[in-house]
């Protein structure tokens, strides 16, 4: 069976179950005149942006509604299963999700206990299979699906494809597109590619090599919504268990 995983998602935890490591995170930061020495602005950072070996990890803090006029602060991770390094492959899953969550940790920036990131609330979910296929049949492929494409004239929907030296790829609607009953997310690309061309600093700290003739195909889940219509939980410690005919 193929198999199925994470690629890449968004979790918010309450800020009450973390404690925030960075001095940088949430505090006022001033912009200052170098000339009068005026304060000119004051911000409150809620933002961190982190760049490692080709590894991005997105760290914010926001205000999430979570039932009616009440409101709560959240620390937002946007996580992406290239934190596994050498085994990016694998997605993240039940086997590899400790290795993910000692990654996000060891950036100190926020701390949380590993059951508070296996109750994170998730959205943004991508999910992924790699398959391995000549670039002849994936173009007769992407003929197939091309010319059975239905064609709308709204931007963030119907079918969009590429066939050149550094991208081939095919998709039908836009990732953020929130319409997922009727414009669902999916795309399948040269991932041979894909780290060839965009993740090269990637691959030159984690991978030995870039392996050939791979295609990912990739799906959106939007949020708890398009979670509850697929039958599937909210939080990440069940996300990752579930079955690969779930997925």
């Amino acid at each position: 069976m193929r198999n199925w995983s994470i690629d890449s998602l968004r979790i918010r935890i309450p800020l009450s179950q973390c404690v925030v490591i960075d001095s940088e995170l949430n505090t006022i930061q001033h912009l200052i005149s170098s000339q009068t020495g005026e304060i000119l602005e004051s911000t409150l950072n809620t933002k961190r942006f982190i760049s490692n070996t080709g590894i991005t990890t997105t760290i914010s803090i926001t205000k999430e509604l979570i039932k009616w006029n009440q409101f709560e602060l959240h620390v937002v991770i946007l996580v992406n299963s290239k934190s596994l390094k050498q085994h990016y492959f694998k997605g993240i899953s039940k086997s590899t999700l400790k290795q993910v969550f000692e990654y996000v940790m060891g950036l100190n920036v926020v701390q949380c206990s590993f059951e508070a990131f296996k109750q994170a609330q998730c959205t943004d979910i991508d999910i992924k299979t790699d398959i391995n296929c000549t670039e002849t049949e994936m173009k007769a492929t992407f003929n197939v699906l091309n010319a059975g494409s239905k064609e709308y004239k709204q931007m963030d929907r119907g079918v969009k494809s590429s066939w050149t030296k550094s991208n081939k790829m095919i998709q039908f609607n836009k990732r953020q597109n929130t319409d997922f009953i009727r414009a669902p997310f999916l795309k399948i690309y040269a991932k041979s590619l894909e780290l060839q061309f965009n993740s090269g600093e990637f691959v030159l700290n984690h991978l030995n090599e870039i392996p050939m003739d791979t295609w990912r195909v990739e799906y959106t889940i939007k949020n708890k919504k398009h979670l509850n219509t697929l039958n599937m939980p909210n939080t990440l410690g069940e996300l990752v268990e579930c079955s690969q005919e779930q997925y």
